[in-house]
């Protein structure tokens, strides 16, 4: 009998199977009836474990001695705790955890000859669909630790408001049993005090308001249970836009993560309180198993609702050479639509011709990868793609940062001449996203993973996920497609913050022609959950000024008088005190008769 122990990364986060050390987590014993011996092994595929890569945990299980009857049980305790150890530590996100189990008499054959015939897929959906046993586990949130408290991030002087409120847990998940009375405050003198009932994991409250002008945050409390939260900033403003929060790189059990496509879509709306969410699988597993992949179409219709909450339809490609087939870095596709037929395997460089009939776009992913991983964006070959089909980048993820080689939280691998500044200065104009990239956990999950233990094969994957803020559109999927594609957007690292950046006038992402002898006048106003440390403006890639104040929330202009000769780009980037990040998109300042 072999027991897999959750491949790859949902490995990471529970304690490894050991039968070396009694006394440690992860002590793998079996028991047996009278006259039946058993052997326990503990077997690693690959045979070591990598810094990225599958790792399959197996826990084997030999019997030997005397036949079993029928319903004589085998009873294997992974975490025994008898010969002193804590037991074994437990996945931190909340879910229904599968541990597929294989048995196979001597003249059958084992797992791993069977996993090789399956071309060693290491996606949960194909192990459970293997399995002659699927035994599961469902990990459930714990007590009330925190509120996560969610405003719009403009509204309008004295006119309502909703506020939502997600209970979580000590690890960001939808908290069990929590009731109470909770009070959300305004911060303004003589603010706004409401109270509501809240019982499960979350609630929205009608009528907050919030009268003088610049920015503000409101406040939950329970002070009966010392539950606290504090909400986004707020910006009062006479004429208020939406923005809208999505995380579109969550993966699957369909390929190779965790959860299944609606575990991760309940989390991303009803506890990381998201607009807008893609479970973006990877291509590989989608083309080997065509339902799934209609199957990711249905759930993109069932979880969307116009006004509330919109799923959004993509995959994760893998670019090859055409000639060395050797692999060029990833990027992902995201549909207008919600159906559509999945594109040819990329092969690079990428030609428009090979987007075939459907509208999507392509965002590059972890552009700032090495060749340890084959991840990186090797911008050469994206050359021949028109700026409409590819107009943004992500450029932070779970992975690290990618704006610059050695930039702050960089990625742990990383390869000169494919960072986010790169694409910049060779011409490709695109706006700035975040996302996760998420195996281990669930798409918009709020935990701070950069504070929390890692392994060896999963420390590729260092921070919490980044967000994408879109502003300006509704939440109905043609608007955010388009919003997108203009590049009204600006990236976080996981943070809800605001930001609103404009050159002479045009908001980020625009384009604009100038006398270049002319000073352009740069308005920004940004505001993060914490102090802002450095409030950098870029020009083509150069800081030229930090407008950092010590606070929270900054509202200033500058100029910038220095002659441009040729076109430049500008945008701002905030870093917080707990090295968390803001970026706006770029504005491009074409030249009256420049270069």
């Amino acid at each position: 009998m072999e027991i897999i122990l959750v491949p790859r990364f949902p490995t990471n986060r529970w304690s490894l199977p050991q039968t070396t050390d009694p006394t440690a987590p992860g002590y793998v014993t079996a028991r047996v009836p009278k006259g039946v011996s058993a052997a326990v092994e503990i077997v690693r595929w690959p045979l070591m474990q990598k810094p990225h890569g599958a790792t399959l945990h197996i826990i084997q299980v030999g019997v030997g001695g005397r036949q079993l009857g029928a319903g004589e049980p085998i009873e294997v305790v992974y975490g025994d705790q008898s010969g002193g150890s804590l037991g074994a530590q437990v996945q931190a996100s909340a879910r229904e955890v599968a541990f597929p189990v294989f048995v196979a008499s001597g003249q059958e054959p084992r797992f791993l000859e069977r996993f090789v015939s399956w071309n060693r897929e290491t996606d949960v959906a194909t192990l459970r669909d293997q399995a002659d046993y699927n035994p599961t586990l469902r990990v459930v949130g714990g007590r009330a630790a925190s509120f996560y408290v969610v405003a719009p991030m403009e509204v309008a002087p004295g006119q309502p408001f909703a506020v939502r409120l997600s209970v979580l847990d000590p690890t960001c998940n939808a908290a069990t049993g929590y009731a109470g009375e909770v009070e959300v405050r305004a911060d303004e003198p003589g603010g706004q005090v409401m109270r509501t009932e809240v019982s499960g994991a979350g609630t929205t409250v009608e009528g907050m308001c919030l009268d003088t002008a610049g920015f503000h945050r409101l406040y939950a409390i329970d002070p009966n249970r010392g539950v606290l939260g504090v909400s986004n900033p707020i910006r009062v403003v006479a004429e208020p836009q939406p923005i809208q929060w999505g995380e579109i790189h969550g993966h699957s059990e369909q390929s190779d993560g965790n959860g299944t496509p609606d575990e991760h879509y309940g989390y991303a709306r009803d506890v990381a309180l998201l607009d807008f969410a893609c479970v973006c699988d990877h291509d590989k597993a989608l083309y080997a198993h065509p339902e799934r992949w209609s199957q990711a179409m249905d759930k993109v219709r069932a979880w969307s609702e116009a006004g509330r909450f919109v799923a959004v339809l993509g995959y994760e490609g893998r670019l090859a050479h055409r000639e060395s087939g050797r692999f060029h870095g990833d990027i992902n596709v995201y549909y207008r639509q919600e159906r559509g037929e999945m594109l040819a395997p990329f092969e690079a460089p990428l030609r428009p011709e090979d987007l075939g009939n459907e509208e999507v776009l392509l965002i590059p992913h972890t552009p700032l990868y090495g060749p340890e991983t084959s991840m990186g964006t090797h911008w050469e070959d994206l050359t021949g793609l028109p700026a409409e089909s590819m107009p943004l980048v992500e450029v932070f993820s779970t992975h690290g940062n990618s704006e610059y080689y050695d930039c702050p939280r960089h990625l742990i691998w990383q390869a000169r001449g494919q960072s986010v500044q790169d694409a910049l200065a060779r011409g490709f104009r695109l706006g700035m996203i975040g996302s996760s990239d998420y195996h281990e956990v669930l798409t918009g999950n709020l935990l701070r993973i950069q504070d929390t233990p890692r392994t060896v094969n999963n420390r590729h994957m260092q921070g919490r996920c980044g967000l994408a803020a879109v502003r300006g559109c509704g939440l109905e999927r043609g608007e955010l497609f388009e919003a997108l594609r203009a590049r009204q957007t600006y990236a976080t690292s996981g943070i809800r913050a605001y930001v609103d950046f404009r050159v002479n006038g045009q908001p980020m992402g625009s384009e604009l022609t100038v006398d270049g002898a002319t000073p352009r006048r740069l308005q920004m106003a940004v505001a993060a959950p914490e102090r802002i440390v450095k409030l950098e403006v870029l020009r083509s890639n150069e800081v030229i000024a930090d407008l950092a104040d010590g606070g929270w929330r900054v509202e200033t202009e500058m100029e910038d008088a220095e002659t441009l000769a040729e076109s430049a780009w500008y945008y701002v980037r905030a870093t917080t005190e707990r090295t968390d990040f803001a970026w706006s998109s770029p504005v491009w300042v074409e030249v009256d008769g420049g270069r």
